[in-house]
């Protein structure tokens, strides 16, 4: 499933966009690795995901951070969803393989919807203080 292009998952800064863009592009290749049963594609898939994750998360806080934006209760909704997404990767390498379409295509739905709901819903208090600046701040 490619990036979903929903205006209310925009956070409102294009670095920030671009880096959730990214997110949704490595979910899409470990869909696509768990529709194949793939595990040791999953399995780097996964890894990928989490060192990716770690870094957007940085680069959001530091924006974050330019703008004033108490970042302590988004960092523990970024500390949720990466929690989620290592254990749902332990899930699957545990299984080895053994699910059925259904299964599969369930786990693969759970990434694209714990990051949904990210965006639209914990990411919104952030979402508000970036609209008072350009679509294209950077911190200094």
């Amino acid at each position: 499933m490619p990036y979903p292009h929903i205006p209310n998952i925009s956070v409102g800064n294009r670095i920030i966009d671009s880096e959730h863009k990214k997110m949704f592009d490595i979910i899409h290749r470990i869909q696509r690795s768990i529709t194949a049963n793939d595990c040791a594609a999953i399995a780097d898939d996964f890894k990928l995901l989490e060192d990716f994750a770690r870094a957007c998360f940085s680069v959001e806080e530091e924006i974050a951070r330019a703008v004033g934006f108490d970042f302590t209760l988004h960092n523990l909704a970024h500390q949720n969803l990466l929690k989620k997404y290592q254990q749902l990767g332990d899930e699957l390498a545990a299984r080895n393989g053994s699910w059925s379409d259904g299964e599969g295509k369930a786990y693969a739905n759970l990434l694209n919807k714990w990051l949904m709901r990210h965006l639209e819903h914990e990411s919104r208090p952030l979402m508000c203080v970036l609209d008072t600046y350009f679509y294209d701040f950077k911190p200094t």
